[in-house]
């Protein structure tokens, strides 16, 4: 299975820890994904609660992955056709979880990869502690954060566009004449490096093709990093 993921250690090359936790948590959702067909599941229930939900949505906005919040942070995700994922524990904190725990006589497992020291050197980290600190002085900012993420929504319609190769989200094509401020920049960067001189229209739409092909912006970014 894991054959399928020929870069799967790339990432330990990286010395970008935002970089790092980012393809980290890809390939541990794609993993999922492969497994639940392995076993012929449909469904798939991963147990994020609402401060992972709030903090994975910051940090999905602060690395360009927001046109994706509701894949990402939703209730479901349904990128993969055969495979559903679901974030059942979404709206509940740890103080509620730990009380059933304890009223029902659960034991708590807690996998050495969950325990970890946070050192604030990743955008993931970051976000984490902020949002931890101000939720200690403002009970209801994951709250507001979360129900805030439940009110977006993806066009069913994009679901059909092809994948990105790497997170497997849909590619959002700009169908406007006027270029965003992310294209524009990429676009900048990618002119300036050719030896010859295109015309424009030529020189735009081969980067467009490049660039559209393959990777979402945010998924662009992470493989700049694994490459170098």
């Amino acid at each position: 299975m894991l054959e399928n993921y020929p870069q799967i250690n790339s990432f330990k090359r990286t010395n970008n820890p935002t970089a790092t936790q980012t393809l980290e948590r890809i390939y541990e959702q794609q993993l999922l994904t492969e497994v639940a067909k392995h076993l012929n599941c449909s469904i798939v229930f991963v147990p994020d609660i609402s401060l992972n939900v709030a903090t994975n949505l910051l940090t999905s906005i602060s690395l360009g992955r927001g046109a994706y919040l509701p894949l990402d942070t939703g209730i479901c995700d349904t990128r993969d056709p055969q495979i559903t994922i679901v974030r059942p524990l979404r709206h509940f904190d740890d103080k509620e979880l730990a009380f059933y725990n304890v009223y029902n006589k659960l034991k708590l497992v807690v996998s050495p990869n969950e325990i970890k020291k946070f050192n604030n050197t990743s955008v993931q980290d970051l976000i984490d502690t902020f949002v931890s600190n101000l939720q200690l002085n403002y009970p209801a900012t994951i709250t507001t954060v979360v129900r805030t993420g439940d009110k977006l929504a993806l066009d069913k319609t994009v679901l059909k566009s092809k994948a990105c190769n790497l997170c497997k989200a849909p590619l959002l094509n700009n169908t406007s004449e006027e270029l965003n401020s992310a294209t524009a920049t990429d676009f900048s960067r990618w002119i300036s490096a050719q030896l010859q001189i295109f015309k424009k229209d030529e020189s735009f739409n081969e980067f467009e093709i490049k660039q559209r092909e393959l990777y979402c912006y945010a998924c662009s970014k992470i493989i700049e990093f694994v490459e170098k």
